[in-house]
């Protein structure tokens, strides 16, 4: 077996798979055939910086022209021209006066032509060569993954066999493949040509590049875009007829690492799905080795059927800061056109981060989506909202909609601190241990603690016990949960009730025989202190968030995490 990466003989093709093309990358000069000379001859330009016809080149590089030997300064003549005319800059000699250097004194336009003449002591004729710079990737799609300024840590390997390269993509909303880029490196010549692959191989559009620069990244278009859905995965891919290409060795790497752009994602290379594959000969490429990027891009546009227009959000309810919204109430928004509902993301947080989840709706002409929550919003609470719908052809608002809103107090009892529709950021956390979490609380009136909550996790099976106890310590209640669900808030109501002073600080804990627990870290120190009125949590980063191994009264700490443990209180 072979693997593009290795040094290549025609005659010894398992040659390829001693080792990957590091030490034998192709210089970036243009090499020009000496000229014939007398004694009395002159320095001969020998290359230049960039290549003549290259592309993609940067819009601040140092234009440089090499000797085979010493010229002097002021017999020197080096211009670059674009399409403003000459272009400012400062003329310098290095490399023991062998390379005449020209550095512009503002960066170049994009996507220009430009013209460099360099002129040496008394040569006859002025050497003329030219190059292309690249362009910034536009923001908004039609896009890439890469823009024209990214380089290969490899331009070229000696790899001279034909194959075709590609790298596997997904993505995440509905649009159209417009075509295939590829980086280009020197020596990487023939007729390339560029193709768009699902996942098993069949293929769904191929052609032939055109207009190609020496160097840089070349693109073709398709004749007709191809329609891509979100999730699955497709290869993208190019044939290189004579090899010599572009190459990171374990660019994808192998833990996970995560590339992309927009709407278009690299797939996570993984032992058993790796990104980076080649085929030898051409065809679908599906062997990948170490990791390895072969520089394969697609041209991505999102929106179907003639639509590109991207949805956007009008009005919203509740509306931005605004206060005393009632905590049985849902999220309305209204569209400038349909929505894909299954596509459209919202999420409601409060200050700390945890997460609370609800169920769409979408109205009959498909522009209004309301968003309930799985039980009622904790009162007195700050919460925010955070939407990114998407259209029915696929195409995504420009950026999510974020504002806040708080909601108003409660207006009578049983109360909680949390609520019900909000789910820890870690649902299954612990090392086996038996545990006992809790949270100190307290009410700002007088009433009474029926019954403790906790937020149950995968994992966390057992007999589950809940307490209520003084500050100091002292149990005031305790009681098993009955009829637990595998997963969620589940409650232990007391067998008597327990009054409650107003203004004092009370803790309420579980018991966990196994020890896999929820927990958000930092939760109560990265936000104010819970205030769910008339309850609230005790004040201080680290004043809550308590446990203790094994079972009693919880006294310990750790970073202010929130264990997810609750109260049921009534007043009055």
């Amino acid at each position: 077996m072979s693997s593009p990466g290795t040094d290549h003989q025609p005659a010894r093709p398992g040659a390829r798979l001693l080792a990957l093309v590091a030490a034998a990358v192709v210089p970036l000069l243009l090499v020009i055939p000496a000229q014939a000379q007398d004694v009395a001859a002159q320095a001969t330009l020998v290359g230049t910086s960039p290549l003549s016809g290259a592309g993609s080149v940067g819009l601040t590089p140092a234009v440089s022209a090499t000797f085979d030997g010493t010229v002097t300064e002021p017999s020197l003549r080096f211009t670059v021209t674009g399409p403003a005319g000459a272009v400012p800059g400062q003329v310098s000699l290095a490399d023991a006066g062998r390379t005449a250097r020209f550095v512009p004194a503002a960066p170049l336009d994009p996507g220009a032509a430009y013209t460099a003449s360099v002129q040496a002591d008394e040569a006859p004729a002025t050497h003329t060569w030219t190059f292309t710079t690249g362009s910034p990737r536009p923001a908004a799609c039609p896009c890439t993954i890469w823009d024209d300024f990214t380089t290969p840590d490899t331009a070229a390997t000696t790899d001279a066999a034909a194959v075709e390269l590609g790298m596997k993509v997904y993505f995440t909303s509905r649009g159209e493949v417009l075509g295939v880029r590829f980086h280009k490196g020197p020596g990487n010549t023939g007729t390339h040509t560029g193709s768009f692959w699902t996942a098993a191989g069949q293929l769904l559009a191929t052609g032939t590049f055109t207009g190609e620069t020496a160097t840089g990244w070349q693109t073709l278009l398709f004749d007709a875009p191809v329609v891509v859905e979100p999730g699955p995965t497709y290869v993208v891919s190019y044939f290189a007829p004579g090899g010599r290409y572009s190459m990171n060795q374990d660019h994808f790497g192998t833990y996970g690492r995560v590339i992309g752009y927009n709407h278009i994602e690299g797939v996570v290379n993984s032992q058993t799905n790796q990104n980076g594959v080649f085929r030898y000969g051409g065809g679908m490429p599906t062997t990948g080795y170490r990791a390895s990027n072969y520089w394969v891009d697609v041209v991505y546009r999102h929106g179907t059927n003639g639509d590109h227009t991207r949805p956007a959000l009008g009005a919203r309810s509740p509306a931005a800061d605004e206060t005393g919204v009632a905590v049985a109430g849902a999220l309305t928004l209204e569209f400038d056109e349909a929505i894909d509902l299954a596509a459209t993301q919202v999420r409601l947080v409060d200050d700390g981060q945890g997460t609370l989840y609800g169920t769409s709706t979408l109205s009959a002409d498909g522009r209004t989506v309301t968003w309930t929550p799985n039980g009622p919003l904790a009162p007195g609470t700050r919460y925010t909202a955070r939407v990114l719908a998407t259209d029915v052809n696929g195409n995504a608002m420009a950026s999510p909609a974020t504002w806040a809103f708080t909601t108003g107090a409660a207006t009578s009892c049983p109360c909680s601190l949390f609520s019900e529709a909000t789910s820890p950021g870690t649902t299954a956390f612990g090392q086996g241990i038996p545990v006992e979490l809790g949270v100190r609380f307290g009410s700002s009136t007088p009433g009474a603690v029926t019954g403790v909550k906790f937020y149950k996790a995968a994992g966390n099976t057992g007999a589950h016990t809940g307490s209520l106890w003084t500050d100091q310590g002292v149990l005031l209640a305790t009681g098993t949960f009955t009829d637990e669900t595998d997963t969620g808030w589940q409650t232990l109501t007391f067998a008597t009730p327990v009054a409650i002073e107003a203004d004092q600080v009370y803790v309420a804990s579980y018991y966990s025989p196994t020890g896999r627990h929820s927990a958000t870290n930092h939760y109560f120190g990265t936000r104010p202190r819970v205030v769910s009125a008339p309850l609230w949590t005790a004040p201080g980063a680290y004043a809550n968030g308590r446990y203790r191994t094994g079972t009693g009264f919880p006294d310990q700490h750790y970073i202010g995490n929130n264990y997810w443990v609750d109260v049921v209180v009534t007043t009055g």
